[in-house]
């Protein structure tokens, strides 16, 4: 009975977690230029990064996965966009 609701409990967040990334991958393209925008804005428009990190000269690499589509993004030590660094975004997301 215990593993029976278990079961059920651990497919019902996988569930939660698929449909959360389903909505956010179609958000890669509402990104839209970049240029003069800050990582408040993009964690506002993908929501938190599934990766960070803080590079050597002090900037942050963030990093957004949904299904087959990813996007890296830079940012100065301030939070400000500084480039895009990886992506691969299929257009019919």
């Amino acid at each position: 009975m215990i593993y029976a609701i278990a079961t059920i409990l651990i497919a019902s967040l996988y569930l939660v977690r698929l449909s959360t990334k389903k909505k956010q991958e179609c958000k890669f393209k509402y990104l839209g230029d970049l240029a003069g925008r800050n990582k408040e804005y993009v964690t506002a428009v993908l929501g938190e990064p599934d990766k960070a990190a803080i590079l050597v000269n002090g900037t942050q690499l963030l990093h957004w996965q949904c299904k087959d589509n990813h996007i890296s993004i830079v940012f100065d030590g301030e939070g400000n966009f500084l480039r895009v660094s990886n992506r691969k975004i299929n257009e019919a997301a």
